[in-house]
């Protein structure tokens, strides 16, 4: 009997401390945002890229009200917007509020006239002790430049969580499987 309880000890102990029970704790949540972009075109149909940017604040109700974004970041906010930024492309710290930062990894424009432009890309959300969480970047202006290719915009950016973590689950249940393997393996021993 000891010398069937020791292995199974040891097996419990092994799978217990592969579970850690440490649970991943992904951003939750959508920001939106709006303010001046200086583009490289006088109209959105020639613009590539974002210059500069100008006055951007969170929206009146930009934050998913208790999300992970909500615990630090208020409606009125100013956000730090890294430029320039092409259309087609990436930039790391495109934004940084209330401890968060996302780097666009990826964009692209999605529809662009004389007077309006859309631009979806994708990214890693960052901070404030939370797992880096994938998210999506949606960037629209539309109307009439206000003058030498300063226009306004809109922006948001939504969390992606689409992986939930099961909090070491997995690994007991492995632990359990090589237990009952252990078991069965000394039962057929003992029978033969």
């Amino acid at each position: 009997m000891r010398k069937t309880f020791l292995p199974l000890l040891g097996t419990l102990t092994a799978a217990l401390m592969a579970a850690n029970f440490s649970l991943a704790i992904p951003i939750t949540g959508s920001v939106d945002f709006s303010g001046g972009a200086s583009l490289n075109g006088t109209t959105l149909d020639n613009a590539t890229q974002v210059l500069t940017w100008t006055s951007v604040n969170v929206t009146p109700f930009g934050v998913t009200i208790g999300s992970a974004l909500d615990s630090t970041i208020n409606p009125g906010d100013a956000v730090a917007m890294t430029g320039p930024w092409s259309f087609n492309s990436g930039r790391s710290a495109l934004w940084m509020v209330g401890g968060f930062v996302f780097d666009l990894q990826t964009s692209g424009v999605i529809e662009q006239t004389v007077d309006f432009i859309s631009v979806k890309g994708y990214g890693m959300l960052s901070g404030n002790g939370f797992d880096p969480t994938p998210g999506t970047w949606f960037f629209t202006s539309q109307g009439a430049g206000i003058g030498n290719g300063n226009f306004s915009f809109s922006a948001a950016t939504l969390a992606q969580t689409t992986a939930v973590p099961d909090g070491g689950t997995t690994a007991l249940l492995f632990g359990a499987a090589c237990i009952g393997l252990v078991v069965s393996t000394r039962r057929k021993s003992l029978v033969v």
